[in-house]
């Protein structure tokens, strides 16, 4: 059996190390030292990772499960809030929040372009009355390929005082974040990506302003309630045994064990050289993609180092270029959303990746405009080639 490369925005592979993790027995959710610890340990990674001193929840769901939580949390019906949109995920927050009867404004700008800074001030300054509940935000548009500034942006929405909430699914663990010094108030990440673990897991960093948000909030909710789940990781907080409401659901024993241990890694690689990983990565994949003529969506100044968004001739459509890419090379890749559908494909660089992973890709790409007649074969290597010099001359 062919290895597959799975070169998509996420889920991404596994290390072999986080496999065996998974086949860890079940303990008892409640009052096993071995789970306790896994929670500390997951906790105290996390905040480090997503350099802040706030709390951090854990929900056994997806990230859009992590993008609702946030929603429910921290607002009430009829509230008003800002989405910055500049992809598919921008204009989910907005979605989500509209079956929940919030009030929806907009700050757009056009696919493969960063969030329009200018756009969000204008509406901030113009919210004389502060009717702006929170600004909602995505970090890294895996649509897109775009990373969003936001240092910038938290800084406008800081001195506006509304809350910050940000997606940050396909960005923490593999590009810098830093939850506090942009004045994140709601981050909301997940397991499956940049931290190199199963899908199923979202964790939520929570701020003391959003605390108080969550204890105003008329949102109906249970499963997503932060207050109980709060209980969930008391012992991570020091809150003794008595005072804790109990935990309110069986979490992902399994995934926790995972996650833990693909943490782990990371922290044993290094932060700043998982963020180098990527970059170079990114760079390279880049680098070769352009070698062959194709066209990129996102501008150098703003590419995202977890995901490339690639827009092909139109005698190449992507179904047809992910369907050679699948059955001749045993590469996925994923395929482009709404406008980009047609003619974009989206190839994933985050998480266990490394260069031999753009390599492969790129070869199978070169195959698929060869068989097409777009690539004379005898160019066949370039794209790779370009992309190994690139990655081995460092950043």
């Amino acid at each position: 059996m062919l290895k597959q490369n799975l070169n998509i925005p996420g889920p991404s592979e596994l290390p072999l190390e986080v496999l065996h993790a998974l086949g860890t027995q079940m303990v008892a959710n409640r009052g096993d030292g071995r789970f306790s610890r896994a929670l500390e340990e997951i906790v105290k990674s996390a905040q480090e990772i997503m350099n802040t001193k706030n709390e951090i929840l854990l929900f056994t769901s997806s990230g859009t499960g992590g993008m609702e939580s946030a929603i429910v949390n921290t607002l009430s019906p009829g509230d008003n809030i800002l989405v910055c949109i500049n992809g598919e995920f921008g204009s989910r927050f907005a979605l989500i929040a509209e079956k929940f009867g919030v009030e929806i404004h907009r700050a757009e700008s056009g696919w493969g372009k960063p969030i329009n800074l200018d756009a969000v001030q204008e509406k901030l300054i113009e919210d004389h009355n502060k009717k702006i509940k929170a600004v909602f935000a995505i970090h890294n548009e895996t649509s897109t390929g775009v990373l969003n500034d936001l240092e910038e942006l938290g800084s406008m929405v800081s001195r506006h005082g509304a809350l910050f909430v940000v997606d940050a699914v396909s960005s923490v663990g593999a590009v810098e974040f830093r939850a506090d010094q942009w004045h994140v108030d709601v981050a909301i990440t997940a397991s499956q990506k940049g931290l190199m673990a199963p899908p199923g897991l979202s964790l939520i960093c929570v701020s003391e302003k959003a605390w108080k948000a969550v204890a105003e909030a008329k949102m109906p909710r249970y499963y997503w309630d932060y207050r109980l789940a709060r209980g969930l990781f008391g012992k991570t907080r020091g809150v003794p045994d008595s005072q804790l409401p109990g935990i309110p659901i069986t979490p992902s024993i399994a995934l926790i064990f995972a996650l833990q241990k693909s943490l782990a890694l990371l922290k044993e690689e290094g932060l700043a050289n998982v963020y180098r990983r990527h970059r170079k990565i990114s760079k390279a994949l880049r680098a070769g993609v352009k070698a062959l003529g194709l066209q990129l969506i996102a501008g150098e100044g703003f590419a995202s180092p977890t995901v490339t968004v690639v827009l092909l001739p139109d005698e190449l459509k992507g179904e047809e270029a992910r369907q050679i890419l699948r059955e001749k090379y045993n590469i996925v890749v994923a395929p482009g959303q709404k406008k980009l559908h047609q003619n974009g494909i989206r190839i994933g660089h985050i998480g266990y990746m490394d260069l031999k992973d753009i390599i492969a890709v790129l070869t199978g790409l070169e195959g698929a405009l060869a068989e097409k007649g777009l690539i004379d074969k005898s160019a066949l290597g370039t794209g790779a080639g370009v992309a190994h010099r690139i990655y081995i001359s460092g950043e």
